[in-house]
C-alpha cells in the first residue's frame, strides 16, 4: 500500500470513529453529550488532516510498510465488527469499546511517525493527533472508573 492510500484508510477510519461518537451522543445522557460530541469533531479534524495530507504528491509512490496495514485493518475490523454489536444505551459498553479505538489510534499514529522526519510539518501533525488520541483515552477511562 502506497502513503497516499494509507492516508485515505485513516481519514475512513477517523470517519468511522466520528459517526460512533455521534451516535452515541443521541443516547447518551447530557452531562456527558457535549464531550462525546468534542470527540466527534476532533475525529473529523483528523479525518481532515489525513484527506490534506494524502493529496502531498509526494506520498503518490511511496510505500509504507506492511506492518500498518494490520494495524489499520485491526483498527477497521473493531470499529466495523463490534461497533454493530454495541449496546449504545450501555455507557460501560460504549467506553470500553471506545477505549480500544482510541488505543488503535494511538498504535497507528506512532507507527506513522517513523516514515517523517522529526521536524516536518507531518510529524507534529502525528504528534498532535496522539496527544488528542491519549486525553480522550484518559477522560474514558476516568469514565469507566466512575461506572464501576
Amino acid at each position: 500500500m502506497k502513503f497516499q492510500e494509507c492516508f485515505l484508510k485513516l481519514a475512513d477510519i477517523e470517519e468511522l470513529a466520528k459517526n460512533i461518537y455521534e451516535n452515541f451522543s443521541k443516547s447518551c445522557n447530557e452531562k456527558l453529550k457535549p464531550v462525546v460530541l468534542a470527540f466527534s469533531k476532533e475525529e473529523a479534524k483528523h479525518q481532515n488532516l489525513m484527506v490534506e495530507i494524502s493529496g502531498d504528491d509526494r506520498y503518490t509512490e511511496k510505500k509504507i510498510n506492511k506492518d500498518m496495514d494490520l494495524i489499520l485493518n485491526r483498527q477497521i475490523d473493531h470499529i466495523k465488527i463490534n461497533g454493530e454489536n454495541l449496546d449504545m444505551n450501555s455507557e460501560k459498553d460504549f467506553f470500553q469499546f471506545a477505549l480500544q479505538i482510541e488505543k488503535n489510534s494511538i498504535d497507528m499514529y506512532t507507527a506513522q511517525l517513523s516514515a517523517f522526519e522529526n521536524d516536518s510539518n507531518e510529524f507534529t501533525i502525528f504528534e498532535n493527533i496522539i496527544k488528542e488520541e491519549r486525553k480522550h483515552m484518559l477522560y474514558i477511562l476516568d469514565q469507566l472508573y466512575e461506572l464501576r
